[in-house]
C-alpha cells in the first residue's frame, strides 16, 4: 500500500508543478486535488 501512496504522491506533485508552471493558483490546485480525493468511491462492498 505504501508504494501506491508514494506513486500517487509523485503523480500529484508532478501535476501540481505543471499547473503552477502554467500559471494556475497553487491554492486552487490544492482545493481541486482535495475535492477529487473526497469524490473517490469504494468499489468494494462494505463488510460487516
Amino acid at each position: 500500500m505504501q508504494q501506491n501512496i508514494d506513486e500517487l504522491r509523485q503523480l500529484a506533485q508532478d501535476a501540481f508543478e505543471d499547473g503552477v508552471l502554467m500559471g494556475v493558483d497553487p491554492n486552487q490546485l490544492r482545493e481541486c486535488f482535495v475535492s477529487l480525493m473526497k469524490k473517490l468511491d469504494n468499489s468494494y462492498p462494505n463488510k460487516k
